[in-house]
């Protein structure tokens, strides 16, 4: 295995690792505010 391949490898496995966090995050944030929506209704 090249070095070169080995770095590419690498970083593309940190850019999927940084896309699964960020989609995680995404994913997270949205159930909050859906959370908060229910819960705001529910109060009134």
């Amino acid at each position: 295995m090249k070095p070169l391949t080995a770095i590419s490898m690498l970083s593309f496995r940190y850019c999927l690792t940084l896309f699964y966090l960020f989609e995680f995050e995404q994913n997270v944030r949205n159930m909050a505010m859906l959370y908060i929506q229910n819960n705001q209704q529910e109060e009134k």
